[in-house]
């Protein structure tokens, strides 16, 4: 065996102490920096959670706008299209009145023309009935001018009433 002398043994003994501190001393100082860059890791994720519930917060407030300004769009839209329904009755009604009268027009005015005497001027028949028969054709023009008014009417008002307000 080799003969180790006091000084030297006790060298050995305190840099094997020295060496196990070190250790120790390692070991601890890795495992703080291990749980502090856990406990940072933690925080981030946390932070991340957070602004993650705040997007989607975000998203769904205005998803929620966007539904709730798309319904009023619709439900005007709807307002107007009654509305065009019931104003295309009444315009149909006045103009189915407004044929009626010009066809008693032109029928009492054939009326008139046929209880002239037999012995009027076949001028004056011809003329009368020529009168009738512009008459008729006036009425039945403006029939349909009206009724292509009322149509562009109707149309306008929808239109302005469907407009996003």
């Amino acid at each position: 065996m080799i003969p180790i002398n006091k000084t030297q043994l006790i060298a050995l003994a305190i840099a094997v102490v020295a060496s196990i501190a070190g250790y120790m001393a390692g070991s601890a100082v890795q495992s703080g920096k291990t749980a502090a860059a856990k406990s940072q890791l933690a925080a981030e994720q946390l932070a991340w959670e957070g602004e993650r519930l705040k997007a989607a917060e975000v998203y769904a407030q205005s998803l929620a706008d966007a539904r709730a300004k798309e319904q009023a769009w619709q439900n005007a839209a709807n307002e107007s299209e009654k509305e065009n329904v019931k104003l295309r009755i009444e315009k149909d009604a006045a103009t189915r009145a407004a044929a009626d009268a010009v066809r008693r027009l032109r029928d009492a005015g054939v009326a008139a023309t046929n209880s002239l005497p037999p012995d009027t001027s076949s001028a004056c028949l011809r003329v009368a009935r020529a009168a009738a028969d512009a008459l008729g054709e006036c009425g039945d023009r403006l029939v349909e001018v009206a009724e292509q008014s009322d149509r562009c009417e109707i149309e306008r008002r929808t239109l302005i009433g469907a407009w996003p307000k």
